[in-house]
This record gives C-alpha cells, sequence and structure tokens, in this order.
C-alpha cells in the first residue's frame, strides 16, 4: 500500500511540474512565437515562414468559424497586420514599429487582395502561447493520482472498519 501511495504522489508532482511549465512557457512552439515577433517588428510575414504554415493550418483551416473563407490558400502570398501601431515610418530608414495597438490580421494573396478579419494581434499572441498537450497531460496525471488516491483512502478505511 504504502508504494501505490508513494507513486500516486509522484504522479501529482509530475503533474504539477508539467502544469507549471506550461505556465512559465516551457512548452511554447519557438515557430509561434517568432511569428508573432515577425508580424510584431514588420507587420507582415511570407506564408513560408513556419509560424505562418502553422497558423494558417490550426487557426485558419482547421478553425469552422473560417470553413466560409472564400481564399485559395495556394494563392495566400503573405500574412498582414492591419491597423493601428505607432513608431516611425520613413523612406531611407524603413518602417520601425514600437507598439501594436488594435488591429488584425489578414491573409493577402498574389493578386493583391486580401480576406476578412482573421483575428485580433492579442489572439495571435495567445495562440502563440497555447501548448494544449502539456496543459492537459499535468491535469490528467494530478486528476489521475487525486482520484486513485480518493479510492485508496475509501479501500483503506474500509478494509479498517471491518477489522
Amino acid at each position: 500500500m504504502l508504494y501505490i501511495k508513494i507513486t500516486l504522489q509522484l504522479l501529482a508532482v509530475v503533474g504539477l511540474l508539467f502544469s507549471l511549465g506550461e505556465m512559465l512557457s516551457f512548452f511554447t512552439d519557438k515557430d509561434r512565437v517568432d511569428f508573432v515577433k515577425i508580424i510584431r517588428d514588420k507587420l507582415e510575414c511570407s506564408k513560408d515562414h513556419p509560424g505562418a504554415v502553422k497558423f494558417i493550418r490550426d487557426f485558419v483551416v482547421k478553425n469552422p468559424k473560417y470553413k466560409n473563407l472564400d481564399v485559395n490558400i495556394d494563392e495566400v502570398e503573405k500574412i498582414i497586420y492591419v491597423g493601428t501601431w505607432l513608431g516611425t515610418s520613413n523612406k531611407e530608414k524603413g518602417r520601425r514599429v514600437d507598439e501594436i495597438m488594435s488591429g488584425s490580421l489578414k491573409m493577402k494573396n498574389i493578386h493583391g487582395e486580401s480576406t476578412e478579419s482573421l483575428c485580433s494581434f492579442e489572439e495571435l499572441r495567445n495562440w502563440s502561447k497555447e501548448a494544449p498537450f502539456w496543459k492537459w497531460l499535468g491535469w490528467s496525471m494530478v486528476a489521475v493520482s487525486v482520484f486513485f488516491g480518493i479510492v485508496l483512502f475509501i479501500i483503506e478505511e474500509i478494509i479498517k472498519s471491518q477489522t
């Protein structure tokens, strides 16, 4: 019985460590984070960037909200930010973005047409920090440990009451 209790407690500790790691962004996807940085700094990103590919695949194509989106993914040239931002822009030095205020992301095709608004920059930032597998792994390990700890406690009490 003691070994089972120790195993359950260790399972809970490992689950808590996974949950903590997820909260501290240890398990974030580096491509997603890099994609957000590029959008923040340049206000656009090529569709061939690994983070942009994941954005199109996971955020746009798999999202039922965009199933009626009239766009040919093969013709998408880049993902652009449309909105207000603080910074400087001139011909010699180019554009320098200090802060994104409000706006949304759109996909722009090779013909210069852009889609409807896909998401806000804040939604994109939240998407880049997601690590659902690790979140659920940690949570499920703690849940299993607590559940079987309660079952073990009940069994022990039943055995005690019968003796």
